[in-house]
Formats: C-alpha cells, structure tokens, sequence
C-alpha cells in the first residue's frame, strides 16, 4: 500500500511461510467413520498462500469425495455428480480463506472429511452484527481483511456484496443437497455439509438395470467408449 509491503503480501502471493507465518496452514483431512477420534485415511498439512490454499483444497475435496450418478428425468445420459455441489464448497472456501483471523500464528483453515459430512473450518470470530443465523439469511458484507478480500475479487473470484452464503444455499438446494450449517466453536467457524460420504457400490440405477457395460455419459456420445453418431 503506497509503495509499502502490508502483512496481506505475503499472505496472499508468499512462497515461504515457516517461521514468520506459520498460520498460513491449511490441515485436510479424511476422517474414517463420524468422529475426529476414527482413524485417518488421508491427512495433510501446508504451508501455503491464500490462493494456494483455495486450489489445494478443491482439490483434496474432488479426489476425496465419492463421484455418484443419477440419470435426470426425460434425459438417456447418465449425469455424474458429488454429494455436495463443488460450487458451494469452493464458495465456503474462499470465505475461510478471505475472511479468517490472521493475526494468531497458531490460525489455520481446516477441511475434515467424515463419513456423514464434511467441516471447513477458519480461526476467527465472525464481525460485530454478523451472527451464525444472519449468515443463512440477507445481510451485509463486512470484509474482515479488506485487502485480501480485494484481491480475491479483482481475480473476479467474488463478489463483495455479501450474497455468498445465500448463494450457496441456493446451490445446494438445486443439486438436492441439505443446505451447510453454520457454527462458532472455539474461537472458530465451522460450516457443515451434510452428505453421505461412502461410496455404494448399487446394482440397479433408476433407469433399471446396467449390467456389464455402464450407461454413456453425455461428453462420451460419438466416441469408442460411447454411442456412435451414425
């Protein structure tokens, strides 16, 4: 600012993080059955900058989360889909990234992955006349770092009109996803998406049965693993 590295530079574009700012951590983890306590599949921690942290984290979601089907009413291809919408869950993301609290070095932001759900968590208590239940209906914007939150948006990235939450809401609600769950515990935010984790092996879609060879999915359509177009 004016010339003048402020504390969100290295946050935001930083390569080296240990010892200046260890809170730039992000912890994933993948928890086997509903509890912190069960053992633990996958778990990793980096020190990264904030827009590291956003990309890292998609990607532990998509490779961590079961990949479903379902065949849409009136459509013959089969549309594969997460259970929670991707949309969403960056969404959350970049909130936690944005708008955590920076300025204690034992800060991190955390995606745990259970069986029945999965928790993004960030240090930080949310703004005066800001509460948990505000979050699930209209309300303002109120960045908690200003100049990390403008970098994100210039990237276009977000908005700054505080719709975020409600547009995730949105998102679920379409996918047929339960809406997240907001919560402060210790000093953090917690958001919930409740989803079945496991992946089930059906016999049957609701098409019927598959048998040996599985139903083509819209992209494979006039390729060798899909219909022909003659």
């Amino acid at each position: 600012m004016d010339g003048v590295l402020t504390q969100a530079a290295p946050v935001l574009y930083g390569k080296k993080f240990l010892a200046d700012y260890p809170q730039c951590l992000l912890k994933m983890g993948r928890f086997r059955g509903t509890e912190v306590t069960g053992e633990i599949v996958d778990n990793r921690q980096e020190h990264v900058n904030a827009f590291a942290m956003v990309r890292q984290g998609m990607a532990f979601l998509r490779k961590t989360m079961p990949l479903g089907a379902r065949f849409p009413k009136g459509e013959i291809f089969r549309e594969d889909r997460f259970p929670v919408p991707l949309e969403a869950l960056r969404e959350i993301l970049l909130n936690a990234v944005m708008h955590r609290d920076y300025s204690h070095p034992s800060g991190y932001v955390a995606i745990a992955v259970f069986d029945d759900r999965i928790e993004v968590s960030s240090y930080g208590r949310l703004p005066t006349g800001i509460t948990v239940k505000k979050l699930s209906g209209e309300h303002r914007s109120y960045p908690v770092n200003p100049l990390i939150a403008g970098a994100f948006h210039r990237t276009g990235a977000v908005e700054v009109w505080g719709r975020g939450t409600n547009r995730v809401i949105d998102v679920c609600k379409q996918h047929g996803a339960a809406p997240p769950i907001f919560k402060e515990q210790q000093g953090f935010l917690v958001v919930t998406f409740k989803a079945e984790m496991v992946a089930e092996v059906k016999e049957a879609e609701s098409r019927g049965q598959l048998g040996a060879k599985e139903a083509p999915r819209r992209h494979q359509v006039g390729t060798k693993s899909g219909l022909s177009r003659d």
